[in-house]
């Protein structure tokens, strides 16, 4: 994850999924085609704080496949946390839960508040 801006209550952070290029990564469309995690921005914006996505480890790659973006953190990498959050008690802080999916409790964040 590369800062490149941050705020007070955000952190601006190239895109992990196409890594910050704007363009799908695997080409299937075509080679010029938009990152669709990014939208072809090359990066967005992420509200504080934030921890690396537990889901696919700070990847921003769908678990399970080599050609989607995590769905947890939406191909950033990162998630943003609740400054009051706790360690999920399901999952027990890694986000996925025993059928290999990802934590319905804590939406794959592995961090929980009510």
């Amino acid at each position: 994850m590369k800062i490149l801006e941050e705020k007070e209550d955000k952190i601006l952070i190239d895109c992990t999924f196409c890594k910050g290029k704007g363009l799908d990564p695997f080409g299937i469309m075509s080679y010029l085609s938009k990152c669709y995690a990014c939208n072809g921005e090359k990066n967005k914006w992420v509200k504080k704080p934030i921890k690396k996505c537990p889901c696919c480890k700070g990847t921003g790659v769908s678990l399970g496949t080599s050609r989607n973006y995590c769905i947890v953190c939406h191909g950033m990498g990162v998630v943003a946390i609740s400054e009051n959050a706790i360690v999920c008690p399901k999952c027990k802080g890694v986000g996925i839960d025993a059928s290999k999916c990802y934590c319905m409790k804590c939406k794959g964040t592995g961090m929980y508040s009510d």
